[in-house]
């Protein structure tokens, strides 16, 4: 237990268990100390914690939870940004699923655990500014070429490999 808690803290992965009857949200300790709360601070009921979800996250987390609970998908999965005690957002990845239903098959307990993806979000984000611009020097690079191909005082022709003409710049066609 001592090693699990160990490695969830350095992983920044914790467990969560929703009771939907008394509407009680339990957490490992990692859960709240990932944001910089204390546990307990939060609270324990399920608005304590969808409130700290980003409002434009929330939709699509409360979305997939209904899906769950709702019989349209066999787990809970969600990504979204959660409040931390300083103002900053952290992105978590949210799994889990139902554990325990009553007599009439409503569920009673929803169980998961939710990982900190901060900073695979950041390099994921990192990784888009730098293909934006390697597009954008092709983009310039391409205009560069289109130009001086085209106002070149020389003809220039180009053939595949059977001789074919695939291109010619207005000089070589005069």
């Amino acid at each position: 237990r001592k090693n699990f808690k160990r490695i969830a803290t350095a992983s920044g992965i914790s467990w969560w268990e929703w009771n939907c009857q008394s509407d009680m949200v339990t957490s490992g300790d990692e859960k709240t100390t990932m944001l910089g709360y204390e546990q307990g601070e939060i609270g324990s009921g399920y608005s304590d914690w969808t409130k700290l979800i980003h409002p434009e996250d929330l939709g699509i987390a409360t979305k997939a939870l209904n899906d769950h609970i709702s019989g349209k998908t066999d787990m809970y999965e969600a990504d979204y940004r959660v409040l931390s005690k300083n103002g900053e957002y952290f992105w978590y990845k949210d799994k889990g699923g139902i554990i325990k239903r009553d007599g009439k098959k409503r569920p009673l307990i929803l169980s998961g655990v939710v990982m900190n993806i901060t900073s695979e979000k950041k390099l994921i984000k990192e990784k888009e500014k730098e293909h934006l611009l390697a597009q954008k020097v092709i983009h310039e690079t391409d205009k560069k070429y289109e130009s001086l191909f085209n106002t070149l005082p020389l003809g220039v022709v180009f053939q595949d490999s059977d001789g074919k003409i695939i291109n010619a710049n207005p000089m070589a066609e005069k």
